[in-house]
Protein backbone atom coordinates (compact mmCIF):
# COMPACT_ATOMS: atom_id res chain seq x y z
CA UNK A 1 0.00 0.00 0.00
CA UNK A 2 2.91 2.35 0.72
CA UNK A 3 4.21 1.75 -2.81
CA UNK A 4 0.78 2.32 -4.37
CA UNK A 5 0.15 5.58 -2.53
CA UNK A 6 3.63 6.86 -3.45
CA UNK A 7 2.82 6.36 -7.13
CA UNK A 8 -0.44 8.21 -6.59
CA UNK A 9 1.51 11.01 -4.87
CA UNK A 10 -0.68 10.65 -1.78
CA UNK A 11 2.17 11.16 0.62
CA UNK A 12 0.22 11.31 3.88
CA UNK A 13 -1.04 7.77 3.23
CA UNK A 14 2.40 6.68 2.00
CA UNK A 15 3.86 7.74 5.35
CA UNK A 16 1.16 5.92 7.33
CA UNK A 17 1.77 2.60 5.57
CA UNK A 18 5.55 2.96 5.65
CA UNK A 19 5.31 3.41 9.40
CA UNK A 20 3.14 0.32 9.73
CA UNK A 21 5.92 -1.70 8.11
CA UNK A 22 8.69 0.00 10.11
CA UNK A 23 6.95 -0.16 13.47
CA UNK A 24 4.97 -3.39 13.20
CA UNK A 25 6.64 -5.52 10.55
CA UNK A 26 9.39 -7.01 12.71
CA UNK A 27 12.09 -6.17 10.14
CA UNK A 28 15.50 -4.62 10.78
CA UNK A 29 18.33 -3.32 8.62
CA UNK A 30 21.29 -5.60 8.12
CA UNK A 31 24.67 -4.33 9.26
CA UNK A 32 27.17 -3.66 6.51
CA UNK A 33 29.08 -6.76 7.63
CA UNK A 34 25.97 -8.85 6.88
CA UNK A 35 24.73 -6.78 3.94
CA UNK A 36 25.18 -9.61 1.43
CA UNK A 37 22.70 -11.72 3.43
CA UNK A 38 19.90 -9.68 1.82
CA UNK A 39 20.16 -11.74 -1.38
CA UNK A 40 21.01 -15.14 0.08
CA UNK A 41 17.37 -16.12 0.50
CA UNK A 42 15.24 -16.43 3.62
CA UNK A 43 18.04 -15.43 5.99
CA UNK A 44 17.81 -11.63 6.05
CA UNK A 45 15.94 -9.58 8.64
CA UNK A 46 15.74 -6.79 6.05
CA UNK A 47 13.99 -8.63 3.23
CA UNK A 48 10.21 -8.16 3.12
CA UNK A 49 9.20 -9.76 -0.18
CA UNK A 50 11.49 -11.84 -2.36
CA UNK A 51 11.19 -14.21 -5.30
CA UNK A 52 12.81 -17.59 -4.54
CA UNK A 53 15.56 -18.21 -7.10
CA UNK A 54 17.93 -20.39 -5.10
CA UNK A 55 19.62 -23.34 -6.74
CA UNK A 56 18.13 -26.67 -5.67
CA UNK A 57 20.18 -29.73 -6.58
CA UNK A 58 17.20 -32.02 -5.85
CA UNK A 59 14.90 -30.24 -8.26
CA UNK A 60 14.59 -32.24 -11.52
CA UNK A 61 14.47 -28.98 -13.50
CA UNK A 62 18.11 -28.36 -12.59
CA UNK A 63 19.21 -31.93 -13.17
CA UNK A 64 17.61 -32.17 -16.62
CA UNK A 65 18.84 -28.70 -17.66
CA UNK A 66 15.30 -27.57 -18.44
CA UNK A 67 14.60 -23.90 -19.11
CA UNK A 68 14.08 -23.06 -15.44
CA UNK A 69 13.51 -19.32 -15.81
CA UNK A 70 13.67 -18.37 -12.13
CA UNK A 71 17.22 -19.67 -11.76
CA UNK A 72 18.77 -19.25 -15.19
CA UNK A 73 22.34 -18.05 -15.06
CA UNK A 74 21.63 -15.11 -17.36
CA UNK A 75 19.21 -13.49 -14.92
CA UNK A 76 21.91 -12.21 -12.57
CA UNK A 77 24.79 -13.22 -14.83
CA UNK A 78 24.10 -10.11 -16.88
CA UNK A 79 26.06 -8.18 -14.23
CA UNK A 80 29.13 -10.41 -14.19
CA UNK A 81 32.03 -11.60 -16.29
CA UNK A 82 35.62 -12.73 -15.89
CA UNK A 83 36.74 -14.80 -12.94
CA UNK A 84 33.58 -13.86 -11.00
CA UNK A 85 31.72 -16.39 -13.15
CA UNK A 86 34.66 -18.53 -14.26
CA UNK A 87 34.94 -16.61 -17.54
CA UNK A 88 31.49 -17.75 -18.67
CA UNK A 89 30.64 -14.26 -20.00
CA UNK A 90 32.76 -12.11 -22.27
CA UNK A 91 30.54 -9.04 -21.84
CA UNK A 92 27.97 -7.84 -19.33
CA UNK A 93 26.47 -4.71 -17.78
CA UNK A 94 29.35 -2.42 -16.85
CA UNK A 95 28.89 0.96 -15.18
CA UNK A 96 31.25 3.07 -17.33
CA UNK A 97 34.04 5.00 -15.66
CA UNK A 98 33.24 8.69 -15.40
CA UNK A 99 29.51 7.99 -15.56
CA UNK A 100 26.55 8.45 -13.27
CA UNK A 101 27.65 5.70 -10.86
CA UNK A 102 31.08 7.05 -9.90
CA UNK A 103 30.61 10.73 -10.79
CA UNK A 104 27.07 11.36 -9.53
CA UNK A 105 25.75 8.72 -7.17
CA UNK A 106 28.62 7.33 -5.11
CA UNK A 107 31.40 8.84 -3.08
CA UNK A 108 33.85 6.23 -4.30
CA UNK A 109 36.30 6.81 -1.44
CA UNK A 110 33.79 6.59 1.45
CA UNK A 111 30.70 4.66 0.45
CA UNK A 112 31.08 1.09 1.69
CA UNK A 113 28.53 -0.16 -0.82
CA UNK A 114 30.68 1.04 -3.69
CA UNK A 115 33.90 -0.26 -2.17
CA UNK A 116 32.47 -3.71 -1.45
CA UNK A 117 30.07 -4.31 -4.31
CA UNK A 118 31.77 -2.79 -7.34
CA UNK A 119 34.88 -4.14 -9.04
CA UNK A 120 36.87 -2.01 -11.44
CA UNK A 121 37.58 -3.67 -14.80
CA UNK A 122 39.44 -2.70 -17.94
CA UNK A 123 37.70 -2.45 -21.29
CA UNK A 124 37.13 -5.92 -22.75
CA UNK A 125 34.65 -8.00 -24.71
CA UNK A 126 33.20 -4.88 -26.30
CA UNK A 127 32.50 -3.32 -22.87
CA UNK A 128 33.86 0.01 -21.76
CA UNK A 129 36.21 0.27 -18.81
CA UNK A 130 34.20 0.66 -15.65
CA UNK A 131 32.73 -1.23 -12.72
CA UNK A 132 31.01 -4.58 -12.30
CA UNK A 133 28.21 -4.80 -9.75
CA UNK A 134 28.92 -7.77 -7.50
CA UNK A 135 25.75 -8.01 -5.41
CA UNK A 136 24.82 -11.27 -7.12
CA UNK A 137 27.85 -13.51 -7.09
CA UNK A 138 26.49 -16.71 -5.56
CA UNK A 139 26.33 -19.53 -8.11
CA UNK A 140 26.02 -23.28 -8.17
CA UNK A 141 26.84 -25.72 -10.92
CA UNK A 142 25.30 -28.94 -12.16
CA UNK A 143 28.85 -30.19 -12.46
CA UNK A 144 30.73 -28.50 -9.59
CA UNK A 145 34.11 -30.01 -10.46
CA UNK A 146 34.07 -28.75 -14.04
CA UNK A 147 32.02 -25.64 -13.14
CA UNK A 148 29.61 -26.18 -16.00
CA UNK A 149 25.89 -25.42 -16.32
CA UNK A 150 25.88 -22.53 -13.86
CA UNK A 151 22.73 -21.49 -12.01
CA UNK A 152 22.23 -18.47 -9.85
CA UNK A 153 22.00 -19.01 -6.13
CA UNK A 154 20.58 -15.66 -5.00
CA UNK A 155 16.98 -14.67 -4.35
CA UNK A 156 15.45 -11.70 -6.13
CA UNK A 157 14.51 -9.21 -3.40
CA UNK A 158 11.57 -7.08 -4.50
CA UNK A 159 10.86 -5.08 -1.34
CA UNK A 160 13.15 -4.56 1.65
CA UNK A 161 13.23 -2.34 4.69
CA UNK A 162 15.79 0.12 3.26
CA UNK A 163 13.36 0.76 0.40
CA UNK A 164 10.57 1.51 2.90
CA UNK A 165 12.72 3.88 4.98
CA UNK A 166 13.64 5.83 1.86
CA UNK A 167 10.08 5.82 0.55
CA UNK A 168 8.99 7.21 3.91
CA UNK A 169 11.70 9.87 3.63
CA UNK A 170 10.25 10.88 0.27
CA UNK A 171 6.75 11.08 1.72
CA UNK A 172 7.91 13.19 4.67
CA UNK A 173 9.87 15.57 2.45
CA UNK A 174 6.80 16.16 0.30
CA UNK A 175 4.94 17.04 3.51
CA UNK A 176 7.74 19.50 4.40
CA UNK A 177 8.98 17.40 7.32
CA UNK A 178 12.59 17.71 6.20
CA UNK A 179 14.00 16.72 9.58
CA UNK A 180 11.99 13.49 9.54
CA UNK A 181 13.07 12.79 5.97
CA UNK A 182 16.73 13.26 6.91
CA UNK A 183 16.31 10.96 9.91
CA UNK A 184 15.23 8.20 7.52
CA UNK A 185 18.05 9.01 5.11
CA UNK A 186 20.49 8.65 7.98
CA UNK A 187 19.42 5.01 8.47
CA UNK A 188 20.85 3.81 5.15
CA UNK A 189 23.57 6.41 4.64
CA UNK A 190 25.22 5.91 8.02
CA UNK A 191 25.24 2.15 7.45
CA UNK A 192 27.16 2.82 4.23
CA UNK A 193 29.63 5.18 5.93
CA UNK A 194 28.43 8.44 4.36
CA UNK A 195 26.51 11.44 5.67
CA UNK A 196 25.44 13.39 2.58
CA UNK A 197 22.02 13.91 4.15
CA UNK A 198 23.56 16.44 6.57
CA UNK A 199 24.41 18.88 3.77
CA UNK A 200 20.95 19.24 2.22
CA UNK A 201 18.55 21.92 3.44
CA UNK A 202 15.81 22.81 0.95
CA UNK A 203 12.90 20.55 0.07
CA UNK A 204 14.16 20.06 -3.48
CA UNK A 205 17.66 19.24 -2.27
CA UNK A 206 16.33 16.71 0.24
CA UNK A 207 14.18 15.05 -2.43
CA UNK A 208 17.19 14.93 -4.75
CA UNK A 209 19.34 13.36 -2.02
CA UNK A 210 16.63 10.75 -1.39
CA UNK A 211 16.52 9.89 -5.08
CA UNK A 212 20.31 9.59 -5.22
CA UNK A 213 20.36 7.46 -2.08
CA UNK A 214 17.72 5.15 -3.56
CA UNK A 215 20.00 4.86 -6.60
CA UNK A 216 22.96 3.95 -4.40
CA UNK A 217 21.12 1.59 -2.08
CA UNK A 218 18.92 -0.19 -4.63
CA UNK A 219 21.22 -0.29 -7.65
CA UNK A 220 20.83 -3.46 -9.68
CA UNK A 221 17.52 -4.34 -8.01
CA UNK A 222 15.19 -3.19 -10.80
CA UNK A 223 13.78 -0.24 -8.85
CA UNK A 224 15.63 3.01 -9.52
CA UNK A 225 14.44 3.51 -13.11
CA UNK A 226 10.86 3.49 -11.85
CA UNK A 227 11.85 5.94 -9.11
CA UNK A 228 13.01 8.25 -11.89
CA UNK A 229 9.63 7.95 -13.59
CA UNK A 230 7.69 8.54 -10.35
CA UNK A 231 9.73 11.61 -9.42
CA UNK A 232 10.14 13.04 -12.93
CA UNK A 233 7.55 15.83 -12.48
CA UNK A 234 9.53 17.31 -9.58
CA UNK A 235 13.16 16.34 -10.15
CA UNK A 236 13.61 15.74 -13.92
CA UNK A 237 16.30 13.11 -13.58
CA UNK A 238 15.29 11.12 -16.62
CA UNK A 239 16.87 13.89 -18.68
CA UNK A 240 20.05 13.56 -16.59
CA UNK A 241 20.38 9.91 -17.55
CA UNK A 242 19.95 10.64 -21.25
CA UNK A 243 16.26 10.89 -22.12
CA UNK A 244 15.27 13.80 -24.42
CA UNK A 245 13.10 16.31 -22.56
CA UNK A 246 10.17 15.99 -24.96
CA UNK A 247 10.14 12.21 -24.63
CA UNK A 248 9.50 12.29 -20.88
CA UNK A 249 6.68 14.81 -20.92
CA UNK A 250 3.65 13.33 -19.10
CA UNK A 251 1.56 13.50 -22.26
CA UNK A 252 4.16 11.59 -24.29
CA UNK A 253 5.05 8.80 -21.82
CA UNK A 254 8.20 7.92 -23.72
CA UNK A 255 9.68 6.37 -20.59
CA UNK A 256 7.38 3.35 -21.03
CA UNK A 257 7.98 0.56 -23.48
CA UNK A 258 5.88 0.46 -26.65
CA UNK A 259 2.90 -1.86 -26.80
CA UNK A 260 3.01 -4.68 -29.34
CA UNK A 261 -0.22 -3.61 -30.98
CA UNK A 262 -0.18 -6.35 -33.65
CA UNK A 263 -0.32 -8.95 -30.91
CA UNK A 264 -2.41 -7.21 -28.27
CA UNK A 265 -4.99 -5.19 -30.21
CA UNK A 266 -7.01 -8.19 -31.44
CA UNK A 267 -7.59 -9.14 -27.79
CA UNK A 268 -8.46 -5.63 -26.61
CA UNK A 269 -9.46 -3.08 -29.23
CA UNK A 270 -9.56 -0.31 -26.62
CA UNK A 271 -5.78 -0.34 -26.31
CA UNK A 272 -3.89 2.68 -27.63
CA UNK A 273 -0.18 3.00 -28.24
CA UNK A 274 1.85 5.10 -25.81
CA UNK A 275 1.97 8.56 -27.47
CA UNK A 276 5.76 8.78 -27.89
CA UNK A 277 5.84 5.53 -29.86
CA UNK A 278 2.88 6.52 -32.01
CA UNK A 279 4.77 9.62 -33.07
CA UNK A 280 8.04 7.72 -33.53
CA UNK A 281 6.85 4.58 -35.27
CA UNK A 282 10.22 4.03 -36.95
CA UNK A 283 11.99 3.57 -33.60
Amino acid sequence: MAQIFAWQHQYDSTHIYCQKVIQQGGYSLESMDNYANIWKGKVSSESIFELPMKYNADDPNFKSQNDWAEAKFDFFGTFLKGDLVDNKNTSCWVAPSGGIVDNTLFDTTKDLRFRRFFRKVAASGGDQAGYLLTKYTDFNYQNPDAKTNAYIDNDLVLIRLADIYLLDAEALAHQNDLAGAKDNLEKTESRAGIDSYKDVQTKNDVLTEILKERGRELIGEGIWYYDLIRTEPELHWLERVGYPADRVLPQNKGYYWPLNMNTLFPYDNLLTQNPWWSANADR
